[in-house]
């Protein structure tokens, strides 16, 4: 259970790291975090 865990939180971790590497830093109103985390279907939330 704990190892189940950690290697989800791994995933997690990696997704979040792809997703943020798209973002610019700028003030703007698209956001890939944001869209991700709306958007279950993503292609970038189904990674593992």
């Amino acid at each position: 259970m704990v190892k189940q865990k950690i290697k989800d939180l791994k995933r997690l971790e990696k997704t979040l790291r792809s997703i943020a590497s798209q973002c610019t830093g700028k003030e703007v109103p698209d956001c890939p975090i944001i869209d991700a985390l709306q958007d279950p279907n993503d292609r970038l939330a189904l990674q593992s």
